[in-house]
């Protein structure tokens, strides 16, 4: 395993646990599963800590499944990836919804279509030039429009479930409108993992399964 996939795993695991932050402090979940009683400096050195040490040994586990399953090491770096976004998706809705104090309505689906650029963008970049090893600067604008043109795709699917179960379905058992939300973007986890990696891979940089780009 490389050494800069060993920094930029850990690098992850941080960016990871700064984007808990926001989360933390919009649904207090530290707060809902006991944890509060921890001093808060000693919690949260925890999880600096431990965060990025879990994406590491993650993607080294991974990583040695790739010597048999060569796909395996792009499964591993774009599930990584897919962490941080889904994560990052979070921390930025609900910093709007700590903003504005709006968790329903239509207000709250221009909120996921903000997030959705936001995530988008950041996770093209880290895709193109680690996941599937891209790097080829040229074709940076013609790769964004189609990596933009997959995402956009799965996102129609995701929105469609947000605003359902937010909108039409609604809070249930008592549960707090903003958890209620922050449950909605977590059904449609799967549908993105699974629509997007397989749409990056074969249409938008077409590789070998081991990080190398084909030429096209």
């Amino acid at each position: 395993m490389r050494t800069s996939d060993i920094v930029i795993s850990a690098a992850l695991g941080e960016l990871i646990f700064l984007s808990l932050v926001p989360v933390q402090l919009s649904l207090r979940f530290f707060e809902k599963l006991h944890l509060d009683k921890i001093p808060v400096p000693l919690f949260f050195w925890w999880f600096a800590v431990i965060l990025p040490a879990l994406t590491v040994l993650g993607y080294w586990i991974l990583f040695l499944l790739s010597r048999r399953f060569p796909v395996m090491i792009q499964v591993a770096r774009y599930g990584l990836i897919g962490v941080f976004n889904t994560i990052l998706n979070l921390a930025i809705i609900n910093i709007l919804i700590l903003w504005s104090g709006i968790a329903s309505g239509y207000v709250a689906d221009v909120f996921a279509v903000i997030s959705f650029v936001i995530v988008v963008t950041n996770s093209f970049f880290w895709n193109k030039y680690w996941t599937f090893a891209g790097g080829q600067a040229q074709k940076t604008t013609a790769e964004y429009i189609q990596f933009f043109a997959v995402s956009i795709s799965g996102a129609i699917v995701n929105l469609v479930i947000f605003h359902t179960i937010v909108n039409i379905i609604g809070p249930r058992g008592g549960i707090d409108p903003k958890a209620w939300a922050n449950i909605a973007l977590a059904i449609g986890i799967p549908v993105s993992f699974i629509w997007n990696f397989f749409g990056y891979r074969l249409f938008v940089f077409r590789s070998d399964g081991t990080g190398v780009q084909q030429k096209q």
